[in-house]
This record gives structure tokens, sequence and C-alpha cells, in this order.
């Protein structure tokens, strides 16, 4: 396991897993007996991609509804190549989860609840890597869920969700 200039070797799966309880997975890359490197970047970099796919593909489908009929042969084409990748960004994202046994786990924990689909997994590990590490509390004020206070001196205020939190793009889920 590489973490910036330290490089450490881990004997088994058990000390992988305490090693990542430890550490977190931020800033990680895993090298795997095949030779692949993983690290928690690329699921974030393949779940951002999906999230833009979506909106583009959200965005087509709308142009098509208001758009001449000299336009639809394009838009059309340009919808269908957009869901090809998306299924392919779907199969890619199934693929990191699996190659991973600790991500693989969580995630079946995840889609073990009702209404957790693979997507939902997918974002959830993705932007809160912490996810079984840290309380329900911390957790939910990572994701920018948690009534913080806005008291300070003479001022006293209302419990708010603030839109400036640190993970604001799991608020979106």
């Amino acid at each position: 396991v590489n973490r910036g200039k330290s490089e450490q070797y881990l004997k088994d799966e058990r000390a992988l897993e305490d090693y990542l309880i430890e550490t977190g997975l931020d800033d990680c890359v895993f090298k795997l007996a095949s030779g692949e490197d993983r690290s928690g970047r690329d699921l974030q970099a393949l779940v951002a991609r999906r999230r833009q796919l979506v909106e583009m593909l959200v965005a087509e489908e709308n142009r098509l509804k208001q758009a001449p009929r000299v336009l639809h042969r394009q838009l059309r084409s340009h919808i269908d190549f957009l869901r090809k990748e998306l299924r392919a960004l779907n199969s890619e994202l199934d693929q990191q989860l699996r190659a991973m046994p600790l991500w693989h786990e969580k995630d079946e924990l995840l889609k073990s609840v009702p209404g957790v689909g693979r997507v939902l997994s997918c974002t959830l590990l993705a932007d809160l890597p912490e996810l079984g590490l840290l309380s329900r509390r911390e957790i939910a004020k990572l994701a920018g869920l948690a009534p913080l206070t806005r008291d300070g001196g003479m001022l006293r205020g209302k419990r708010t969700v603030w839109e400036v939190a640190p993970r604001f793009a799991a608020r979106s889920i």
C-alpha cells in the first residue's frame, strides 16, 4: 500500500482491513495481485463521471422535446451514445466494487437497506468512504445533513443545515 512517500506491505486481507480502518481510504493506492492499481479516487471519478453523463442525457432528452424535426435524428443518435456510455460506466463501477473486498462488502450491506440500489450505494461509497467508521452524527455532519448552530457572542440562531457542507454532493442523492 502506498500512501504519499511511504510504502507498507500487508500480509493478508485482515491486515489490509485493519490498515484501512486506521487510515481511511483517502489518497491510498492499492496494488492488486494482478498488478493493477486501485484507489478510492478511482471510484470517486467514476461516480462523478456517471453524474455528468446522467445530466447530459437528461439535457439532451429535454432538448429533443423542443427541437425542430430537422435535429431529431442527431439528438437521438447522441442520446443513444450517452446511454451506451452510461451502461459501460455502470459495468465499470460494478467491476471496481467487486475488485476490492472491503468495498464489495460495504456495497452489499448498503444494498440490503430497502430503497438503496446500485447507484446510491456507489455514490455513498465514493462520497462518504468513512461510512461504517464514524458515528451516525459524524457522518450526518460530513454529509451536510446535521443541523448546526450559528451562535456566537450575542447572536443566538436557529439550528440549520448549511449549504456549504464538506460533502455537499452527498446531499443530492
